[in-house]
């Protein structure tokens, strides 16, 4: 309920100043008698998606699907929202030849057990957005800001990976995915790497180990391995 824990905060705030709260927090209509005090504008869609990128702000995800759910039907709820990312993905990957076999939305966050998501996907997602676009900008950068600050220091995409972290001890399951431009910055590397093992996420695990092998792969991109070896042979005849 962000109205009931905005005015709880702004409550506490308040006793703490000396100021004496009657009464508890609670949603509902404005009075018509009521008296504006103070107000606060938002910031631009871009700064909240930063935001909620860069630092795996579930809250405001959760939130930012019922308003998605708000302009495309009519409903701030999460089902509603949920309903129309799931419309808007699977025209998506329709149109990019990949199959939503097995995807499901369940909440905006990402937190639910329910969640299912490929990498074929996520790439597919990031593949319809530029380095210089909101969504990419407001990415986490390795090694500098958000959630990967203390992440693949001292590796080549130090400063110039940018991605969406994702953790879920309960499920050992960690992931990765974003972008990575190529040494000449000529191309953009987009990637989805998701990883599910016993103790992956937990605190004692050391995950940089299995994302350092990941860049390494990233940044011998165009590179790709000799495969006439493994060519067919000719027919016997």
């Amino acid at each position: 309920e962000p109205a009931v824990t905005a005015a709880a905060k702004l409550g506490a705030l308040l006793t703490e100043r000396g100021v004496r709260i009657v009464g508890v927090a609670k949603a509902g209509a404005t009075p018509r008698e009521a008296t504006t005090l103070a107000s606060l504008a938002s910031p631009p869609l871009s700064v909240v998606v930063h935001q909620m990128l860069a630092l795996s702000d579930n809250d405001t995800a959760e939130m930012l699907v019922k308003e998605i759910g708000l302009a495309g039907k009519g409903q701030g709820t999460t089902s509603a929202g949920v309903a129309a990312m799931t419309e808007k993905l699977t025209g998506w990957l329709t149109a990019a030849g990949v199959s939503p076999a097995g995807i499901v939305l369940y909440d905006g966050s990402g937190l639910s057990a329910d969640d299912r998501i490929t990498c074929a996907a996520l790439v597919t997602v990031l593949g319809r957005f530029a380095l210089d676009s909101p969504l990419v900008q407001g990415l986490a950068i390795a090694g500098v800001h958000g959630t990967l600050i203390a992440n693949l220091k001292g590796t080549a995409a130090e400063g110039r990976l940018r991605g969406k972290t994702g953790t879920l001890p309960s499920l050992d399951l960690r992931a990765l995915a974003g972008v990575l431009p190529t040494a000449d910055n000529a191309e953009l590397v987009r990637f989805a790497y998701v990883l599910r093992r016993p103790n992956v996420a937990t605190p004692e695990t050391k995950v940089d180990p299995y994302w350092a092998r990941l860049v390494a792969a990233l940044v011998a991109y165009p590179f790709r391995p000799d495969l006439t070896p493994y060519a067919p042979r000719p027919a016997l005849r």
